[in-house]
């Protein structure tokens, strides 16, 4: 007897859509970021932590802090130096402009990501 079709190829359905998944969340870095530091500040590494425990994939420190380099020097993040421990952390929170963004994101891709396929809301404009 034959095996069922879905069965044959469930491994590498399983493994392409764990690619896909990844590359999904690659190209949303920059937003998922964002929506991290939504609700406070904090160093890079807790970042990193924190896709690894949500999404279950590693963006590592080659690939985290030249965003967050990039999001500071656009002006939608800032970073402060932690010397209170042994090893100083540089702590990163949204702007007023960061905040903007996020919610202009939201409004434009939420619910995209969502699964309803539409926007629903105009999106604020980003204030400068």
């Amino acid at each position: 007897m034959a095996t069922p079709l879905k069965n044959q190829h469930e491994p590498n359905m399983i493994e392409n859509a764990n690619q896909v998944q990844s590359q999904i969340i690659r190209g949303l870095r920059y937003f998922i970021v964002l929506n991290i530091l939504k609700t406070q500040p904090i160093h890079g590494y807790g970042i990193i932590t924190i896709i690894r425990k949500n999404f279950g994939i590693y963006l590592g420190p080659s690939s985290v802090y030249p965003l967050l380099n990039d999001l500071e020097n656009w002006k939608y993040l800032d970073s402060t130096w932690e010397t209170q421990s042994y090893h100083p952390k540089r702590i990163y929170k949204l702007t007023s402009q960061g905040q903007n963004l996020l919610s202009y994101l939201e409004c434009s891709f939420g619910p995209m990501l969502m699964g309803t396929g539409t926007t629903g809301t105009t999106p604020p404009t980003v204030k400068e």
